[in-house]
């Protein structure tokens, strides 16, 4: 229940917007108090590097000098809002459906690759026509939409991306033992998995466009390299979306790269012999122009190590 710190006719009258008021839990006749911000432990923190949302509590008693401002939302932003919560709950359930060891319908399939496609075009605000078909995969000309990038991250979407990724190679539940959909990334470029091929490479579009100027979805990002590295060489968009993260970005660099990853993108210009592996080791190497000392020893390191020196040969 609203209330308001200025008088109104009755209890019946609508509370203004631009004013401020106080909130009462009536079940429980408690009123809603913000804590103190100073204090880590009122705070919550939805990744690592968030500063972190004030909690709030409810006591029994009021203060008056305690009130919350009613402001305005602007109503593109609550269509945005409600889109992100949305996507995000389709997404949990098609993740959990994985899971489960139920049968997938082609429905189901078909309305979940849609979605990721909708989001893409969400995050990059590309308005989509019957006439002009737009490859989701293929988006380079668009200006980055920081609210919606945001809006993603917090709301869980982007997390919800990765629970996707993972979903398939886990073991699903049954009776008796589930195998897992897939066994190993390789498996995505068997014809029959080409369904799924598709949502990994829409999900990685996505990643990419959600982090495209935006530090903080690119540190976030950063902090599921290791996962990512498991997909990269298996035509998912892993390594692009790996490279456009640490492109220009000294500080991830140093603070992410790991000779794991290095190593994985050594061996799959040894074992393809495919130039753009090639092109992504260099591109690690310079940043803003100069050279990475760290990523390039890191990379000496690996190509000089004993065990596949026998392959410079």
């Amino acid at each position: 229940m609203l209330d308001p710190c200025t008088k109104v006719q009755t209890k019946e009258s609508r509370v203004p917007i631009n004013s401020y008021v106080r909130f009462q839990h009536v079940k429980t006749c408690t009123w809603l108090h913000s804590t103190n911000p100073q204090l880590k432990s009122n705070l919550y923190y939805s990744s690592k590097n968030e500063k972190g949302w004030v909690k709030v509590i409810c006591e029994p008693y009021k203060i008056d000098k305690e009130a919350f401002s009613l402001s305005p939302v602007v109503p593109n932003e609550v269509r945005d809002l409600d889109f992100a919560n949305d996507a995000c709950k389709a997404l949990h359930q098609f993740v959990d459906l994985i899971k489960s060891g139920k049968q997938i319908c082609k429905e189901i399939i078909k309305s979940t690759t849609q979605l990721l496609i909708d989001c893409i075009y969400f995050v990059t605000g590309i308005q989509q026509n019957n006439q002009i078909m737009i490859d989701p995969l293929k988006i380079l000309n668009f200006e980055p939409l920081r609210d919606r990038q945001k809006l993603l991250r917090e709301q869980g979407v982007l997390a919800q991306i990765f629970d996707l990724q993972k979903a398939p190679f886990l073991p699903r539940q049954g009776i008796g033992e589930v195998h897992p959909l897939l066994s190993a990334p390789a498996e995505l470029n068997e014809p029959r998995n080409e369904c799924f091929l598709k949502m990994f490479q829409l999900s990685y579009s996505l990643l990419l466009y959600s982090q495209c100027g935006y530090r903080k979805n690119q540190e976030f990002l950063a902090e599921k390299f290791d996962h990512i590295q498991e997909h990269i060489g298996f035509n998912l968009l892993a390594e692009e979306t790996m490279t456009a993260v640490l492109h220009n970005n000294p500080k991830l660099l140093e603070k992410y790269v790991k000779i794991p990853h290095v190593e994985r993108f050594v061996e799959l210009v040894r074992n393809n012999r495919c130039g753009k592996f090639l092109f992504y080791l260099a591109d690690l190497c310079v940043c803003r122009g100069e050279a990475n000392k760290k990523i390039q020893e890191l990379i000496c390191n690996c190509v000089l190590n004993e065990k596949i020196e026998k392959y410079l040969c």
